[in-house]
């Protein structure tokens, strides 16, 4: 009896150590299925996180990329609009005599009483009140059906508008080596500078705008409104320095020689920097507000042309 209780003591102690090491086991590779849970989520998040990271880090570096790409890009679209506005200072030393020199002029012609000298000025803004409807409908269209878009574009536009600029200084110095003539021998010159500031005033006041940067605007803008003021203070150093020394005639004939050089400046410069670049460039972008159409809004013509007129007067004044 004694050694059958001592076996079953020994069987049941066996059972209990095989038990126990069966759950040992278990529970091993139950903490060890849960250690390397927790560790691949650590991990997981650990490469989720940088992951993000380097997304972030992408999109930073993407986003810095396409500022410089821009910003370069508006560094040679103001360049080159700076370019083109270094042409327009000696159009506005021409344009502006005529409250001036032309003046003086009208004083020494003949006159009738029912005008004075400081009068004949108001037939320049009845020249372009008329002159304006009939570009916008007659003369843009009528160039563009026979020479192409390329006719009526706003660098030839503002070509052509300094040629005229210069022919009248040329007839202007005709006239005054003509004196006396009747006052109203002044019109063809008055009606001559008024296409001219037709052709040129309206189109790069709105050719600068759309044509600049858009986050530069207005900095081109007042660039091209400081040319009337540099082109007023030509005018006044030309005739303070060389009036005493030189007849009128021949610094009107100066002038109008002076005019064509800046327009074969001006041909150069737009053939050889292509000012288009600047909407293509623009258009490149992707923004649509930066890409306006190059070609200029008719209807805003007169607009346009009050405003700067009114701010040229004031230079003026």
């Amino acid at each position: 009896r004694r050694e059958k209780h001592s076996a079953a003591a020994h069987s049941s102690g066996a059972a209990s150590s095989s038990e126990a090491l069966q759950f040992s086991r278990t529970l091993g590779r139950a903490l060890k299925e849960t250690f390397c849970a927790a560790t691949a989520r650590r991990l997981r998040r650990r490469r989720d996180n940088e992951d993000e990271c380097f997304s972030r880090v992408a999109v930073v570096v993407a986003v810095a990329e396409r500022a410089a790409d821009d910003e370069e890009r508006d560094v040679v679209a103001l360049r080159r609009a700076f370019r083109l506005l270094c042409a327009l200072p000696i159009f506005w030393t021409l344009y502006d005599q005529q409250g001036s020199v032309w003046v003086v002029q009208a004083y020494d012609m003949a006159r009738r009483g029912w005008i004075q000298p400081e009068q004949v000025g108001v037939f320049n803004p009845i020249f372009i009140l008329l002159l304006l409807p009939f570009f916008d409908t007659i003369v843009y269209p009528s160039l563009e059906r026979h020479l192409g878009k390329a006719a009526t574009s706003p660098t030839s536009r503002i070509k052509a508008g300094m040629v005229f600029a210069a022919v009248a200084f040329f007839v202007a110095a005709g006239v005054d080596a003509s004196l006396p003539l009747n006052i109203l021998w002044q019109l063809p010159q008055i009606f001559l500078i008024s296409v001219a500031e037709i052709l040129v005033c309206v189109t790069g006041l709105e050719y600068s705008y759309a044509q600049a940067p858009p986050a530069y605007r207005a900095l081109v803008t007042s660039a091209y409104l400081l040319t009337t003021a540099v082109g007023d203070a030509l005018a006044g150093i030309l005739y303070a320095a060389l009036g005493p020394f030189v007849s009128r005639t021949s610094l009107l004939l100066g002038c109008a020689a002076a005019m064509l050089a800046v327009v074969a400046l001006f041909t150069r410069i737009t053939t050889d920097s292509s000012t288009d670049v600047l909407l293509n460039t623009a258009r490149a972008v992707g923004d649509d507000d930066a890409a306006p159409d190059c070609e200029l809004q008719q209807g805003s013509s007169t607009r346009l042309l009050l405003d700067n007129n009114n701010i040229t007067n004031n230079n003026t004044r």
